[in-house]
């Protein structure tokens, strides 16, 4: 037997699942990603509006929450923003050192503690406070998926909880910034495949600068593309930090440009996420019904407690919602 897990999943990444497991006809078990209890809403706000709209939130909304920064500047600004008007505030990201961060932590996680952490998505995971009264994402992540994912902290308790994006357009070009420092450049990675098999067809092995320099890009990213080389079988590590390629020279370049064409279709969907991203962020109908459709559940009934659906005046469903569906891939 087989069991595949994972928190949250489009069709498209379900089937890939299948498909990398070799799976026959599995069982699927998928729950729904609305939860009654959580209020979504999307507020517009540019410049130093953010900050302004999150002291007012801040001063008034339930405690704890949460409010999460894509970098570690803004977690340091909006932590010393709030401290400024003497609201309780933790902080965390991963350039403190880890006597610091665990302190922040453990205040944040202490029970019956009312406090708001400001944090990168570096906070969070295994974090399992159940009485977290909101979730305000100050840039908007760079997928749904993990939107998603740190949204749903909020009132694991099963009460009511906000999960509020303060959105700009400008928000995707810092996403856009961190997705470049952490794939690599599929272009990049042909220059430097080109680079290598020079060498090798030299017989010789060359260290880092020397093949940085014949690719034309910086030591660092030459030895990013190395590790990533070394990781497919490409090449290896000699002695004297040297690189020396594997498998027949002949096929190295076809071998690179392989491996560049899936670095490709990684950004293609980088790209993807964003844009479903800021499709959210402008839909004009209720932000469940989105984000369910988004990750394949078609159900159409509006939660009834969003800002859409506040201000259409669509009532709360009497109704519960189901859990989870049943199903038979045909895989």
């Amino acid at each position: 037997h087989r069991l595949a897990l994972t928190a949250t999943a489009t069709p498209q990444v379900r089937e890939d699942i299948v498909r990398y497991l070799g799976l026959r006809n599995p069982e699927l078990l998928v729950a729904s990603p609305h939860r009654q209890n959580l209020i979504f809403e999307v507020k517009p706000a540019r410049g130093d509006e953010k900050l302004r709209q999150l002291a007012k939130m801040a001063r008034r909304l339930p405690r704890p929450g949460i409010v999460y920064c894509s970098t570690t500047k803004a977690v340091e600004d909006v932590w010393l923003g709030l401290r400024l008007i003497k609201v309780p505030c933790a902080r965390y990201h991963g350039k403190m050192t880890d006597k610091d961060r665990t302190e922040h932590q453990g205040r944040f996680m202490r029970p019956g503690k009312r406090i708001v952490m400001v944090a990168t998505s570096a906070f969070g995971l295994g974090i399992d406070k159940p009485d977290i009264r909101y979730i305000i994402h100050y840039h908007a992540p760079a997928s749904l998926e993990r939107y998603a994912q740190e949204a749903g902290r909020a009132g694991r308790d099963g009460h009511g909880a906000r999960c509020i994006l303060l959105f700009d357009d400008s928000d995707m070009e810092i996403q856009e910034h961190l997705l470049t420092l952490s794939r690599l450049s599929p272009a990049l990675l042909g220059r430097f495949g080109r680079a290598l098999c020079a060498w090798a067809e030299d017989n010789r092995d060359a260290n880092i600068e020397e093949l940085a320099l014949s690719a034309g890009i910086s030591e660092r990213a030459a030895n990013s593309l190395v590790t990533v080389l070394v990781e497919a079988g490409i090449c290896e590590r000699v002695d004297k930090g040297r690189v020396h390629a594997l498998g027949p020279l002949d096929t190295l370049v076809d071998r690179v440009e392989s491996l560049r064409s899936r670095f490709e279709v990684l950004r293609r969907e980088d790209g993807r996420r964003m844009k479903a991203m800021v499709d959210y962020a402008k839909d004009d109908g209720c932000r469940s019904v989105a984000l369910r459709r988004y990750f394949g559940d078609e159900d159409p009934e509006p939660c009834g407690r969003c800002d859409l659906c506040r201000e259409h005046g669509v009532a709360t469903p009497e109704r519960g919602r189901r859990r989870r569906r049943r199903g038979r891939s045909g895989a």
